[in-house]
């Protein structure tokens, strides 16, 4: 085999292998966006929004679409959908949905999303039915 051909296979690889990390960064960073987030929560596309947070600030009000599974329980009690699902994550300021990201990750979901604080988000909240 000639030498330009190896440097070409290998240029190949390194390329696809580029390509791949890009379109899974680009869908973590379109998720981190408060106005995408809203997007895909009017969508039919297929996710799960997961509330970190403990349940006094859950109580205060959540992201729509939202189920709740606080980062204390997440690893005994992790989303209750296929491990290559969209999990999206937040919390209060970022610092528990990060913490949750990583035990899912041990656990081995694939396609997960840490959306950071709900501070961030300028729309309108829900508030659980009493």
């Amino acid at each position: 085999m000639k030498p330009w051909m190896i440097l070409s296979a290998v240029l190949l690889f390194f390329a696809a292998a580029c390509t791949g990390q890009l379109e899974e960064d680009s869908t973590e960073q379109r998720y981190q966006d408060p106005e995408a987030l809203q997007e895909l929560i009017s969508s039919d596309q297929p996710y799960l929004l997961v509330d970190v947070r403990r349940d006094d600030e859950y109580q205060r009000g959540y992201i729509p679409t939202a189920v709740h599974i606080p980062v204390d329980q997440i690893e005994a009690s992790p989303p209750e959908v296929p491990t290559d699902s969209l999990v999206i994550l937040y919390c209060q300021s970022g610092v528990r949905s990060a913490r949750a990201e990583r035990i899912l990750q041990e656990l081995g979901y694939s396609n997960l999303v840490d959306f950071g604080g709900i501070i961030r988000w300028p729309y309108e909240l829900e508030s659980p039915t009493p």
